[in-house]
């Protein structure tokens, strides 16, 4: 996988919250995007192209770290 700077930011502000002991969530607009930040390590990814983002978090339990990154 090639890493671009913006990725190794978001890489980096992903692990800084787990080390602190928070699950990430982030959203993101489409489907590369959402593979993009899974593999960068967010725990959950919200596609706001195909799902509804305030459905998903009223479901979401113990998630602590929350960012939009695209």
């Amino acid at each position: 996988m090639k890493v671009s700077l913006p990725d190794l930011k978001i890489w980096t502000i992903v692990q800084v919250a787990k080390l602190a002991g928070n699950r990430v969530v982030a959203t993101c607009g489409g489907g590369a995007k959402a593979k993009l930040l899974k593999e960068l390590g967010v725990d959950r990814v919200i596609d706001y192209h195909n799902e509804d983002i305030k459905s998903v978090c009223f479901k979401l339990k113990h998630y602590y770290f929350c960012c939009d990154f695209y």
